[in-house]
């Protein structure tokens, strides 16, 4: 976001992976292009959602619209679709440390990555515990890097 009365800060960055079930063809892959994914079943987060609206705009820019075969309404239960096998879907690391178990294939092309940001007014008091959980919060995610 950028304008000139807001001020923000990056404090969180993350790849997003398409995963497939673990006997896909895609599962030995060390990377791969989106669109050799345009004609796979999608799970996905249900519509309205940002992370769907995001990972949709991905699609499109490689070049095709997600064939999404069913929408939910949590990361797991993506997750637990892709691993019986009903279709392919995007998560993040976290799904990973959650479930090692999980075929997560990292996106050559296009880039897919999500960031958060801190953002605040310029003009705009900030009282001392909106300014130490600001502090807090971006040297937490420092020291996790």
């Amino acid at each position: 976001m950028e304008h000139e009365e807001v001020d923000s800060m990056p404090f969180l960055t993350e790849e997003i992976f398409l995963a497939v079930p673990p006997d896909h063809r895609f599962a030995d892959r060390q990377s791969i292009d989106l669109i050799e994914a345009a004609a796979e079943p999608f799970i996905s987060l249900k519509e309205g959602n940002s992370f769907r609206e995001l990972t949709n705009g991905f699609c499109r820019e490689a070049g095709f619209e997600p064939a999404t075969i069913c929408a939910v309404d949590e990361f797991a239960v993506i997750s637990n679709f892709v691993q019986n096998g009903m279709g392919v879907g995007f998560l993040t690391e976290t799904a990973k440390e959650k479930d090692p178990s999980l075929t997560l294939i990292p996106i050559h092309q296009p880039y897919c990555r999500r960031s958060f940001r801190l953002i605040w007014l310029k003009k705009r008091y900030l009282s001392q515990a909106a300014l130490t959980f600001r502090d807090f919060l971006l040297q937490y995610y420092r020291d996790l890097n």
